[in-house]
This record gives C-alpha cells, sequence and structure tokens, in this order.
C-alpha cells in the first residue's frame, strides 16, 4: 500500500510527526539504493526512523531491460543448401566421373577379378583430384555423393594439417578403420609445408580407402598428386541455370526479382553461387540497382575480360578501359592476338585496329624506356580503341604467340652468347660470319661417305682446341642455324659414345645432374641424399 499526504499541514503536525505516525507497525518502507541528491540511501533520516520504530525495510532491485529473444535462422547459403545431388546446379559429367570411381570400390578397386582376368576402372588412380573456382560446391558434391553411396566422411583441411607426420598419422587412422569412409583432403592447394605434398601423393598410391583432394586451383608444387590422382575440374555453371535455381528461392523468400536481373547479378559475382545467395539475402531486390562493378572487375581473367573488352560495343569508354586494367600488360598482347580473326568481315577495320595497336606499341616503349607512365592513359585508349574498331566476338581462349616467340628468342640468345664468347666476338658478328663456317669445320668430318667412314676423333679433337662441347654443336649451335647439318642417327650415336669416353668428366657430371633433376622428389620432404650412384665407368674419376 502506497501513501501521498498532501495539502498544508497544520502547526501541531510537523512533517515528521506526520511520517512518523503514518510508520506505525503494519507499514513497510520501501527503498532504494541511494537519496535524490546521490547520498546513499542509509543516510536518509526516513530509513533511520524505520531502524528505530523497526518498520521492516523493503528494498527495490533494479529494473532488467528484458531481454529480447531473436529467432535464429539460417543463412541462405545454409538453408537452400542442396540436400540431394539432384540438388546440385550443374556439374553432370563430373558426378558422374566421381560416382563412377567411387562405385568401383565396392567391387574391390583398383583390381577386381572377372572371369579369370584382371579388370581397372580407372587405372593407377586411388585418389581424385577436383579442382575448380570457390563457391561452385565442389565439397557439398563430394558429401552428398558419399552419403548417397553409403560412405562416411572424413573430412580435413589441408592448409591445417601442415606437418608431414599430422598428415602420416591422419591418414593412417583413416585406413585402419572398418567403416565404409572416403577421405576428402580440402584446400590442398594451401599446403606450404616442404615434403607435404609428396606426402599426400604417397599415401594415394598405397591406400586402400578412397581420398579425394579438393584445391581451388593446380599450381606446380601439386603435380606429384596430380600424377598419382584422376583430374576432375570443376566449372562454373552458366548463368541461365543459376538464375533458374535461384528464382526459386526468391519466390521462397518473396523477394520481387525477375530472372533477367538474377542473370546480370551472376555476371556481376563470377557466376558464384555462394557470393549471389549472400548478396540476395542482405540486399534483396535492392542488389540490382547496385552499380559497384569494382569487385565485379576484379574476378575477370584474362579471357574473359580480352571477351567483354572485343564482344562488348555498348560498353562506355570507362568501362572499357577499367577492363584493360585487369591487366594492362597482357590484355593487350590478347588484342593483338585476337583482333584479326575478329575483323572477319572488314579488311579495312583490321587495317585499323593494327594502326591502333601500333601506336600503342610505341608509346608502351616510351613508357618502358624512359619509365613515363603519365603516357599510360593514352597507351590504355590506344588497345580500347582497337577493341571497339573490330566488329566481330573474340575468339574463345586465345593467347599471345608473342610469348612463345619471346622466350624463344631469349633462348636463342643464351646460346648465342655462350658460343660466341669461345671465339672472342660479338652476337651479331658470329651469326653472321662464325655460325655457318664453324658448323661445316666441325661437322664435315662426321659426314658419312661411300668410300669413307665419318671421322668421329678428328671432330672432337677440333671441337676440344675450340672449347666446344658435345652440347654447343650438336644442339645449341643446330638450334640457331637456318639450314640445320643433318646426321644420321647412327653417327650421331656413335659420336656421342666417343665423346663421352673421352671425356668422361663432363658425362659424370651430366649424370649426377640428371639425377638430381629428375630422380630425386624436391616434394616429398627429405632434406639429405644419403648416396648417388655413379657409373661404372665413372668410379675412378669420383674418387680422385
Amino acid at each position: 500500500m502506497d501513501i501521498s499526504i498532501t495539502g498544508n499541514l497544520n502547526r501541531d503536525f510537523t512533517r515528521k510527526f506526520t511520517v512518523h505516525k503514518v510508520l506505525r507497525p503494519g507499514y513497510k518502507l520501501h527503498v532504494g539504493t541511494e537519496c535524490n541528491d546521490g547520498r546513499p540511501i542509509t543516510e536518509s533520516w526516513r530509513y533511520k526512523q524505520a531502524i528505530k520504530l523497526g518498520i521492516p525495510i523493503v528494498r527495490k532491485a533494479p529494473k532488467v531491460a528484458e531481454e529480447k529473444h531473436y529467432e535464429a535462422k539460417d543463412m541462405f547459403v545454409d538453408k537452400y543448401a542442396p540436400k540431394s545431388i539432384a540438388d546440385v546446379i550443374g556439374h553432370k559429367e563430373q558426378i558422374n566421373q566421381i560416382t563412377t570411381w567411387l562405385q568401383s570400390w565396392d567391387e574391390g578397386f583398383p583390381e577386381r577379378s572377372k572371369g579369370g582376368a584382371v579388370v581397372t576402372a580407372f587405372p593407377d588412380s586411388r585418389g581424385i583430384l577436383i579442382t575448380g573456382p570457390p563457391g561452385i560446391g565442389k565439397t557439398t558434391t563430394v558429401h552428398l555423393i558419399a552419403e548417397s553411396l553409403g560412405y562416411k566422411v572424413k573430412e580435413y583441411n589441408a592448409s591445417d594439417t601442415r606437418s608431414v607426420s599430422m598428415l602420416r598419422g591422419l591418414f593412417a587412422l583413416g585406413i585402419r578403420r572398418l567403416v565404409k569412409e572416403v577421405i576428402v583432403m580440402d584446400e590442398v592447394d594451401g599446403l606450404s609445408e616442404r615434403g607435404g605434398v609428396g606426402e599426400i601423393a604417397s599415401i594415394i598410391k598405397k591406400t586402400s580407402t578412397p581420398i579425394i583432394c579438393i584445391a581451388n586451383e593446380k599450381p606446380p608444387k601439386l603435380r606429384p598428386i596430380i600424377n598419382a590422382c584422376l583430374d576432375i575440374k570443376f566449372n562454373r555453371p552458366v548463368k541461365s541455370t543459376i538464375a533458374t535455381a535461384l528464382l526459386k528461392v526468391a519466390k521462397a523468400e518473396k523477394i520481387e526479382i525477375t530472372k533477367l536481373d538474377l542473370e546480370g547479378l551472376c555476371e556481376k559475382n563470377g557466376n558464384d553461387i555462394r557470393s549471389i545467395l549472400n548478396n540476395l539475402e542482405f540486399y534483396g531486390a535492392d542488389i540490382v540497382e547496385s552499380k559497384n562493378d569494382k569487385d565485379y572487375n576484379l574476378r575477370l581473367d584474362l579471357f574473359s575480360a580480352t571477351q567483354k573488352l572485343i564482344g562488348n560495343k555498348k560498353a562506355s569508354l570507362d568501362e572499357a578501359a577499367n577492363l584493360v586494367f585487369v591487366d594492362y600488360n597482357m590484355i593487350p598482347l590478347m588484342v593483338q592476338e585476337a583482333y584479326a580473326a575478329s575483323s572477319r568481315n572488314s579488311l579495312e577495320d583490321a587495317v585499323c585496329a593494327a594502326e591502333f595497336i601500333s601506336v600503342g606499341d610505341v608509346i608502351d616503349r616510351r613508357i618502358h624506356q624512359k619509365q613515363d607512365w603519365s603516357l599510360l592513359p593514352h597507351f590504355v585508349q590506344s588497345v580500347v580503341s582497337a577493341a571497339k574498331t573490330v566488329s566481330g566476338p573474340a575468339p574463345f581462349q586465345i593467347f599471345p604467340a608473342w610469348l612463345g616467340k619471346n622466350s624463344k628468342r631469349l633462348k636463342h640468345k643464351r646460346y648465342i652468347d655462350d658460343l660466341s664468347s669461345k671465339v672472342f666476338c660479338s652476337n651479331d658478328s658470329f651469326r653472321l660470319d662464325y655460325a655457318e663456317p664453324l658448323q661445316n669445320i666441325l661437322l664435315n668430318p662426321l659426314k658419312v661417305d661411300t668410300s669413307l667412314k665419318p671421322d668421329i676423333k678428328a671432330a672432337i679433337k677440333t671441337m676440344d682446341q675450340m672449347r666446344y662441347t658435345r652440347d654447343d654443336i650438336m644442339d645449341n649451335l643446330q638450334e640457331v642455324m637456318f639450314d640445320k647439318f643433318e646426321l644420321s642417327t647412327k653417327v650421331k650415336t656413335a659420336f656421342t659414345r666417343e665423346y663421352n669416353k673421352a671425356h668422361p668428366d663432363k658425362k659424370a657430371a651430366k649424370a649426377i645432374k640428371k639425377l638430381s633433376a629428375n630422380d630425386i622428389d624436391l616434394d616429398d620432404g627429405e632434406d639429405d641424399v644419403d648416396e648417388v650412384q655413379p657409373l661404372e665407368e665413372d668410379v675412378q674419376l669420383l674418387e680422385i
């Protein structure tokens, strides 16, 4: 019960007297934690009076804001994740390959007896390497296939399991299990510890349990795993297939968006299903109005950027320039390779595009020679002009032939540098004045005549006097000559045999170099080589 006293008090009834009369036995004093002026409640005269009269004191607990309970909702990528193989978008051929491979383990893969003969479904493939861009369902597809065939999936992240000994322990644990299971190693391209890739490859070659490795790409360091596995490539589904599937998601979530808008969303996200679902969840239909193409351009590779640059005539100059900046060193070479094929209907277009490319090449040379990077926008504009001049689409999967020719040019230059240094002349002088006479002097004794045998020893003696080796004359010199000196295989074999006998030191060095390059696996984690066995005829040399 609350008591409120109002009005003017009689002079005989002071305030304290009135409170004293009110706070008689049977009443309770409700107090808080402090007075209005900030003093503790224990210093209040009302509190003291209640204590004196024995009035019960009730302390009010501070009000606690009611906690709001939010309903947990799954993200779209989890809520609409495929529940069966039929729900997977695309990858039908890859699914059939994995299913067939995994089913063969039930029959004793990799070898099973059939009518007395040994049949192998996938020779030398006790594992699978699945590669493809992120967000297209590689891991989910593997889980669904394994579960549909009754396999228990044991998944490990290779980027977290970097120790070779731990990898060996994980696989040994999986191999000893009696249950029907498949081992999945995700992110194998993230292996960085020396020996990890070689360890996985050696386990795959001997395993009796299906092993599936998953990676986003195939760097050179994965070569041992690639050689030991069945290689399956996952590609991004086409935008129309993705848009059809996502239209059902939009209707279920009551998001008003058309299939055409979804296809545009697929283009902006590089057909990454995971990224599209996340954008659709957080932005809804408003994502269609977004004009931020920065991430979209970063997703493009050289081939896609070139095709869009040449094929999209409606793109603005800024949009086309951004496509060149995907890689302004390679895109101009791609355009130079594609412009002729893209001008199939007009010779005038090809001539005009070639003119723009020539101007751009002059500007590019000026940029690098003078380090004048203020000219870069002009160089980019020349590439854009060449791309917009041609009328047809770019060929599929073009690659600049200039790169191969330039690599060959540099290789020939290294050969001529080495050959010219031994006769003390310039590269130009060697190629114009020395190369052909040198070839005739050294190799003419090897010509087979009807009456004379090839004078191999004379040729070797002349080569030694001029400090040339067999590789210099037989390989390097022949590589840079227009007219190669034709020798029969029989003569070449005899020459090589005699040369090795006369130069055992060079043969031993070459044998050791070959062993270190081919026979010693740098990826198997072995830091030391115990012994390199020399050839019998080289033992005496190596003991010196």
